[in-house]
């Protein structure tokens, strides 16, 4: 399994000038867009980077509002995220957040061997449901009678979600830079290459990340909860941080369980999709989720929040869950509604968690508050 981000687009704000830089060039097209007056090529060493468009047209926006989207072959390489804060520096601007990206994951199969067509099949017969509500729009691809993908969301929507087969699709596309990218991580000569994408945008891309401090250039700015900066182990383009922006979409958008007689869907036997148990998402992510899941300064919210963790853990096996969920009983003094309500919870984790595995026992946990710590 290998995850990528594979569009980038990012709100800077300054005042920019086109003069070149010590690294960087600006060629300005004839035309702007919708939104911008100016759009200019941007050039590290003669190479594309990417576009900034700058000047809005509208009132509303800040007269110094620009955004810049990566050339997309630059998501494949590393060192990106180093030359993104260069060029915020040189050329004067400063990063406020991320506008949209496209986070994917390109793979064989499913867990098991469980191909994605059959997947989209099951789906569309019955034999697995979403967890959580039904797809308000869900469309599948057909290349004669063979499924090639599926899309799911509206297109116009702040997330919109898609499977495809990659392999395919790179026959009619000029990336041969994701063609070299497959074969340096071993996906060549084994079959299909299969890609999940999630897109995402406006509201959705506010709420994905809790706030942390931003240092760019001096500069202190935050509205996503990456530090976009050079060497820093929360790098916005780290592989990691990629994958664990991933897993929480799939867990929240792309889940399914088997049919059961049980009303509550979420008790039901999960469908694993795609395994990350052996790795950890970085802890501000899983505390992000965390906290996108207990919006409201409350116990039974934050009891939910708890309870999401500890499934999660049983789940996948990874203690970060546990260890965050240990952040929440603290803070918010849960550890007498936990202890009452584990026993049930357990219950209902029973579908899911593995008889085998030698869990560290939460009710221990709770008596020991350095283990929280």
């Amino acid at each position: 399994m290998l995850v990528t981000c594979d569009y980038l687009e990012l709100y800077l704000r300054g005042n920019f000038s086109m003069s070149p830089t010590a690294d960087f060039s600006f060629v300005r097209h004839d035309v702007g867009t919708k939104i911008y007056q100016k759009v200019y090529t941007v050039k590290y060493r003669g190479v594309m980077f990417g576009l900034l468009m700058v000047e809005p047209r509208m009132s509303t926006m800040k007269p110094d509002s620009c955004h810049f989207k990566l050339e997309n072959e630059h998501l494949y390489i590393s060192g990106t995220n180093s030359l993104i804060v260069l060029l915020c520096e040189q050329s004067g601007l400063r990063f406020e957040g991320v506008s949209r990206m496209d986070i994917a994951c390109d793979f064989l199969a499913f867990e098991n061997g469980y191909r994605p067509q059959q997947l989209i099949r099951d789906y569309i017969n019955g034999d697995i449901e979403r967890k959580g509500r039904e797809l308000s729009v869900f469309t599948v691809n057909f290349t004669g009678r063979e499924i090639t993908g599926c899309t799911f969301g509206a297109r116009a929507s702040e997330r919109f979600g898609r499977m495809y087969n990659k392999t395919l699709l790179q026959k009619t596309q000029n990336k041969p830079y994701i063609d070299a990218w497959h074969e340096r991580n071993g996906l060549v000569g084994r079959g299909d290459v299969w890609r999940l994408e999630f897109s995402m945008r406006g509201k959705e891309m506010k709420k994905l990340f809790r706030p942390l401090a931003l240092t760019l250039g001096g500069h202190a700015k935050a509205d996503i909860g990456v530090k976009l900066a050079v060497g820093n182990e929360h790098n916005l383009l780290v592989h990691d941080v990629l994958k664990g922006i991933f897993v929480a979409e799939l867990n929240s958008y792309f889940s399914f369980v088997r049919p059961g007689t049980d009303s509550n869907i979420s008790r039901r036997p999960l469908v694993v999709l795609l395994d990350f148990s052996r790795d950890t998402p970085p802890p501000d992510l899983i505390m992000r989720i965390a906290i996108k899941r207990a919006t409201h300064a409350k116990n039974f919210r934050y009891r939910s929040a708890v309870k999401t963790l500890l499934s999660d853990y049983y789940l996948t096996k990874q203690e970060s869950y546990l260890y965050v969920a240990c952040q929440f009983i603290e803070k918010y003094n849960l550890h007498e509604i936990v202890r009452n309500r584990f026993p049930y919870w357990l219950k209902e984790f029973a579908g899911w968690y593995d008889d085998g595995y030698d869990y560290v026992s939460v009710l221990d946990m709770l008596e020991t508050v350095d283990t929280c710590k």
